[in-house]
C-alpha cells in the first residue's frame, strides 16, 4: 500500500468509533462521509502526480468494489496541461467505510447486538451504545 494510501486509510481508521456510534445512533448526516488527504500537487512531477493518482484510484471503490468515491477535478497547470486531477474523496456509505478499514464484521455484531438488546428492552439503548466496544466483540 502506498504512503498516501496509507495515510486515507488512517484518518478512516480514526474515525471508526465517531462513525460506529453516529450509524448505531441512526445519524442521517454521517454518509456522505468526506475525509481530507493530501493532494497531489500540479507542480510535482509528472511521474510523482501519475504515482499518487495511481494510489488513490488502486485502493478506492472504483477499483476495489467498496471504500471511498473519488470525486475528479480538471484542473488546468502550466506544467502539464489539462488533467483530471482527485478532488474531494468520500465514503457513500456505512458498508463501504467499514469494509475500507477492514471493520466490517466488528460493525455488523454491534449493529445486530444493538438491534437484538433494543427490540427487547428499548430502555437500554443508551446505556447499550456506552459499551459500544462490546457489542463489536460478541456474538449477537
Amino acid at each position: 500500500m502506498s504512503d498516501l494510501a496509507q495515510i486515507i486509510q488512517k484518518k478512516a481508521e480514526r474515525k471508526f468509533r465517531d462513525v460506529l456510534l453516529g450509524v448505531l445512533r441512526g445519524d442521517p448526516t454521517i454518509f456522505p462521509l468526506s475525509l481530507p488527504y493530501p493532494r497531489p500537487k500540479t507542480s510535482d512531477s509528472l511521474e510523482s502526480l501519475q504515482a499518487k493518482v495511481t494510489a488513490i484510484k488502486s485502493h478506492s471503490k472504483e477499483a476495489l468494489g467498496y471504500g471511498y468515491e473519488i470525486h475528479w477535478e480538471v484542473i488546468q497547470s502550466k506544467r502539464h496541461g489539462k488533467n483530471r486531477f482527485p478532488g474531494k474523496i468520500s465514503f457513500l456509505n456505512e458498508a463501504d467505510f467499514f469494509r475500507f478499514i477492514g471493520k466490517f464484521k466488528e460493525f455488523t455484531r454491534a449493529k445486530s447486538g444493538l438491534s437484538i438488546l433494543v427490540s427487547a428492552y428499548p430502555e437500554l439503548t443508551e446505556p447499550a451504545l456506552k459499551y459500544w466496544l462490546r457489542l463489536c466483540e460478541e456474538e449477537a
